[in-house]
């Protein structure tokens, strides 16, 4: 798994980690309310007190050869 410069600063912004990012994909469900193109993925987690929405894409990572994920965005709402 990759981040785009936007998507670190977002994930330091929340004081998370790449295993927290891991976790809201693995146990996560998909968000209400929210569509996306194909080979886009968007799951989100009521963690704590807080709602998490991480948001990936598929790529291909030239250097490895292989296909990988790019975390795009990370976002956390406060619970009502």
């Amino acid at each position: 798994m990759h981040l785009t410069r936007s998507a670190g600063a977002e994930l330091f912004r929340e004081g998370l980690r790449l295993h927290h990012v891991r976790r809201i994909l693995e146990e996560g469900s998909g968000c209400p309310r929210s569509r996306r193109k194909i080979g886009i993925v968007e799951r989100c987690l009521a963690w704590q007190d807080r709602n998490y929405k991480a948001v990936v894409a598929e790529s291909y990572n030239f250097s490895l050869g292989e296909h990988c994920w790019v975390v795009i965005h990370l976002k956390s709402v406060k619970k009502p």
